[in-house]
């Protein structure tokens, strides 16, 4: 087991109360009721290929400065709290 201090009673009581929700969160399954969420040519046409880094806007309000920093040092990128 990945987290033995996990209560495994826990676990049976969620799966057993939505299956379908808790084995994505404990079972690692791919969720097949979201499955046709979003019509794949839709997101295909939102993404633009290519594009690695995006600059920030001035005209745009961007939230959450402070709360995640991103360092990039020595070829690494590292998420900080």
């Amino acid at each position: 087991m990945f987290r033995p201090t996990l209560d495994q009673a826990e676990i049976y009581r969620d799966l057993e109360e939505d299956y379908e929700r808790f084995s994505a969160e404990w079972l690692s399954i791919w969720r097949s009721d979201l499955g046709d969420l979003f019509d794949r040519e839709l997101i295909e046409a939102s993404v633009d290929r290519g594009v690695q880094v995006r600059l920030p806007r001035s005209h745009y309000s961007y939230r959450g400065k402070g709360w995640c920093h991103r360092r990039c040092s020595a070829n690494t990128l590292r998420m900080t709290m």
